[in-house]
């Protein structure tokens, strides 16, 4: 009977935020899933995490400046999108990253939400998220039983 109370206090006592932070910080894969799926599923296609496309490069870009034609990805020197990182919050987490550049400053131009995961990125991280959060549930329950 004791381990049976020990556990329901520990089921009262469960934080959903701190079990997000916890599983977050356990598993450092989650961390780089988020980021990827910003760079490789949003941002290669132009795309912010609100849905609105970054447009195309324009023919000046291309043929004096030597970009590809296409859409406009963040990705001309590397810099911006090896600054990314997670940032872990009492709320959850957001991608943070250095927009500043020699004469605009990224977020400015294109938006805030140019590292935000849209809708279906976002979709994809819970699938992976849910099943760790699960297994940090468990482990904190019964946690001394």
């Amino acid at each position: 009977m004791e381990a049976l109370e020990r556990m329901i206090k520990n089921f009262l006592a469960l934080d959903p935020n701190k079990i997000l932070i916890k599983t977050m910080s356990d598993n450092p894969i989650l961390e780089k899933l988020a980021i990827q799926l910003v760079q490789r599923k949003q941002l290669d296609f132009g795309l912010t995490g609100d849905g609105h496309f970054l447009g195309e490069y324009s023919a000046v870009s291309v043929e004096v400046f030597g970009k590809e034609p296409g859409p406009i990805n963040l990705d001309d020197t590397g810099e911006f999108r090896d600054s990314f990182e997670v940032v872990l919050v009492d709320e959850g987490f957001f991608i943070n990253a250095d927009g500043q550049k020699e004469d605009t400053n990224l977020f400015v131009e294109f938006g805030s939400d140019i590292t935000k995961l849209n809708e279906d990125n976002l979709s994809t991280f819970i699938d992976r998220l849910v099943p760790l959060m699960q297994k940090a549930i468990i482990e904190l329950m019964f946690k001394n039983v």
